[in-house]
């Protein structure tokens, strides 16, 4: 039989219930008080578009020019608001330009000001608790699906399908043997890739990790699918944010400067089953994510002083 031939009716029996992972609450006592790479996204999102910084500060800049000269910046920059004002600077010609600088302004700050989202906020409370209690909730453990159980049964076949790939390779901390890794400077913070990869071709010695490794294989077919055509960096993160994210955070805290996504289906013909998407760390990306991983343990910080208080 050709493996295109394969008759995939599996019993699906085996992956679907939810029951509770006994390792994954073992985990939790272990790791409760911080996050790892899976739950970055969480602080991450909302990401203002720091590339429009310099556009805005230039369109402010003439716009402030145009309001000096028509003689009406004081009140710009005063934040002066009656109607006596809006009469004057309808007189002077200078009300859209006001107004469009006020606009200018206030995006600007938004940007600039960059602050958590609301679900951050709500998970520094739980990470404050945790780390005052010393464990997490109950509801808080991850539990086992029809999803998350089909990833374990085929990840050490997608592993050995990656190593007849990429025979230059030397894939350390699979499987059982997985590491965490603590991201530098916060302690709380830690990533535990699926694999590390070391490869003669890049480093002359097994002294530095090359890459990071994320595999997925997903129980949706459509979503291998759709991982099979990613074309760059940017189409990834807009894809999966959350694997994005995951991945620049695994790459700092295992030091590597690459990230392996590798998305495996047996259900599709060789060599289709597998691809790996290497994708280089981006310097915006890693400072965007410590930007907001400093905020998040000030947040959680701030909320186990409040409780201390009480």
């Amino acid at each position: 039989m050709t493996e295109s031939a394969i008759d995939w009716d599996v019993d699906f029996e085996e992956f679907t219930g939810s029951t509770q992972n006994n390792e994954s609450v073992e985990f939790a006592r272990k790791r409760s008080g911080g996050i790892g790479a899976s739950q970055i996204h969480a602080i991450c999102t909302n990401r203002p578009d720091f590339s429009k910084v310099g556009e805005l500060k230039s369109e402010l800049k003439t716009l402030e020019i145009s309001l000096k000269k028509k003689g009406v910046f004081d009140f710009f920059i005063k934040k002066i608001e009656s109607t006596e004002i809006e009469s004057q600077l309808k007189k002077a010609g200078a009300l859209t330009d006001y107004r469009a600088a006020e606009s200018k302004q206030r995006q600007l700050a938004a940007i600039l000001n960059d602050s958590l989202p609301t679900g951050a906020k709500e998970l520094a409370k739980r990470v404050a608790m945790e780390r005052i209690t010393g464990f997490c909730e109950e509801s808080d453990v991850s539990f086992d699906s029809a999803a998350t159980r089909w990833g374990k049964k085929y990840e050490s076949e997608a592993v050995e399908e990656l190593k007849k790939r990429y025979p230059d390779i030397e894939l350390m901390y699979t499987g059982n043997e997985q590491q965490s890794f603590m991201l530098d400077d916060y302690a709380h913070v830690w990533a535990t890739p699926d694999g590390v990869i070391y490869t003669s071709k890049f480093n002359a010695s097994r002294n530095r990790i090359f890459a990071a490794l994320d595999i997925k294989c997903p129980f949706n077919r459509a979503n291998h699918w759709d991982n099979l055509q990613i074309p760059d960096w940017l189409s990834f993160m807009s894809l999966h944010p959350d694997y994005a994210y995951q991945g620049v955070c695994q790459m700092l805290a295992t030091g590597a400067n690459r990230f392996w996504f590798v998305s495996y289906d047996p259900r599709f013909p060789s060599p289709h089953n597998l691809i790996k998407h290497e994708f280089e760390l981006n310097q915006a990306d890693a400072d965007f994510m410590r930007s907001r991983v400093a905020m998040f343990e000030a947040e959680v910080l701030a909320i186990m002083e409040k409780l201390a208080i009480c």
